[in-house]
Formats: structure tokens, C-alpha cells, sequence
């Protein structure tokens, strides 16, 4: 749903994927985009795959698709 049309960093969680940008670019300290990311995966209903690879999550999510 989120990450289906994105290239993401695979060796990174999907956490860090969200966080990375709003670091890099924003200039958000760490805690405030993990505070950030948490509540946007909380409103898609994925708070629970935070910590997943996203290589890993994507795999997932691709096959129930098909």
C-alpha cells in the first residue's frame, strides 16, 4: 500500500526509510520522525511491521496482491 510503487533502501527497516528524509532534508531530529513515522505506519495500520526490512515487508505484501 505505502511502499508498493517507491524504491526504497532495502537493507534498511521501514522505519529508517521513513525517517531518513525528514533527517536528511527536514532537518527533524531522529526522535521527532520516529515520533512521525510511528503515527503515519499507525494510520495505515502497520505499526506492527515497523521494525521489518523493507525488502522483506515488500515480499509480503507483493504476493497478496497477486
Amino acid at each position: 500500500m505505502v511502499f508498493q510503487h517507491f524504491e526504497l533502501f532495502p537493507h534498511m527497516t521501514i522505519t529508517e526509510n521513513l525517517t531518513i528524509g525528514q533527517v536528511k532534508v527536514l532537518q527533524r531530529s531522529n526522535e521527532e520522525a520516529r515520533d512521525k513515522a510511528a503515527r503515519l505506519l499507525d494510520r495505515v495500520g502497520l505499526k506492527e511491521q515497523a521494525h521489518k526490512l523493507q525488502g522483506s515487508f515488500r515480499a509480503a505484501s507483493s504476493s497478496a496482491w497477486r
